[in-house]
């Protein structure tokens, strides 16, 4: 069975090829030949000369591990439905690539994105509204544990079960009263955004031809890579090739970092449980993909920085009172009135 995969490394509309007893066999030379001249940019072909390679060499080696598993995850149903989203916004609109990933990005955040960040909300509000509550049953339950603990001769280890099974109880009764949401529903957004984020990633680099191919690439696969090479702009007008002056890997690290600290306001209020957990994962992760960004095709990158970019106009209007008020979010008793003049403040080089 022959083997044939793309290599990353080439990032416009490749001719792969097949090697035999020292000379390169062009596999795709008829259906390259049928494209039109300005949707083929110059072909990355390795040539080898070594003569000693036995004469059967390439033909029958086997997919690996790693290229089997991307296959079987392209071919899943659920990422071809992706593929066909992309795909039929750029067909339908006739735009160019580069304006066709914009509104594909725009319309789902939009749809799916926004209105569960406007329940998580709505949730982590409610939570921190009993806060103060839940603080004060803490520590009258701390003083009876500990006459408790005297009076009954617990040791240690008894105290703190009861303790924790008590402010548990009591915890548990609140949330009820007021209609506190759970820690997942809470926290819904990650359980949603990261799925979709990476399965169009992933649709992307299939339509980039940047993953592992088994087998013979259709002719829709190599019109839609010859269309993203050609429909890019600005510096990086190869879709398919990393951004030459890695500007997107910048401004999507930027962007991630600024959504972070947008939502976190003054920065005064000290970071606790999940949230602090989630705020430095998201930093963390910001800086790690700044690195891998720089490796991947432009047009996921794009779509990456198109994302996180809408994070930032969302993360700015949802601090604002009348949008919340709009979107029936509560607004805590002692939120800033100038919440876009306390985010301006907390960077070195602007005073307001």
């Amino acid at each position: 069975m022959l083997r044939i995969s793309t290599s990353r490394s080439c990032c416009y509309l490749w001719k792969h090829t097949a090697l035999c007893s020292g000379y390169v066999r062009n596999v795709f030379a008829d259906q390259v030949a049928n494209f039109p001249s300005g949707h083929i940019s110059k072909p990355c072909i390795r040539l080898y000369s070594d003569t000693s390679l036995p004469t059967d060499y390439g033909k029958y080696a086997d997919p690996s591990s790693f290229e089997n598993f991307y296959q079987l995850i392209t071919d899943s149903s659920w990422i071809k439905s992706f593929e066909w989203y992309l795909t039929s916004v750029h067909d339908l609109t006739g735009a160019p690539w580069w304006l066709s990933i914009l509104f594909c990005t725009f319309a789902m955040r939009s749809l799916i994105m926004t209105p569960l960040m406007v329940i998580q909300l709505r949730g982590v509000a409610k939570h921190s509204k009993v806060m103060p509550l839940i603080q004060k049953i803490d520590n009258e339950l701390r003083k009876e544990v500990l006459l408790a603990k005297e009076k009954f001769k617990w040791d240690e280890k008894t105290a703190n079960l009861q303790y924790q099974a008590n402010l548990s109880r009591h915890q548990k009764n609140v949330f009820e009263k007021h209609k506190v949401p759970g820690l997942f529903h809470r926290y819904l957004l990650p359980w949603v955004q990261i799925p979709l984020w990476m399965s169009l990633s992933i649709s992307m680099r299939d339509l980039t031809m940047s993953l592992p191919i088994i087998g013979q690439p259709s002719m829709e696969q190599l019109s839609v890579a010859a269309q993203l090479s050609a429909e890019g702009c600005l510096w990086f007008s190869n879709l398919c090739a990393p951004d030459p002056y890695f500007i997107l890997p910048l401004l999507f690290c930027v962007a991630n970092l600024s959504v972070i600290e947008i939502y976190r306001g003054d920065g005064k209020t000290p970071l606790q449980g999940f949230s602090k957990f989630l705020v430095y994962t998201v930093r963390g992760l910001s800086v790690i993909l700044l690195p891998i960004a720089c490796q991947m095709p432009a047009g996921v990158v794009l779509y990456w920085t198109y994302s996180s970019l809408y994070g930032v106009l969302q993360a700015l209007l949802l601090q604002s009172r009348k949008a919340r008020q709009l979107f029936k979010i509560p607004i805590p008793q002692n939120a800033s009135k100038t919440p876009y003049r306390d985010i301006f403040n907390r960077l070195p080089f602007v005073k307001l």
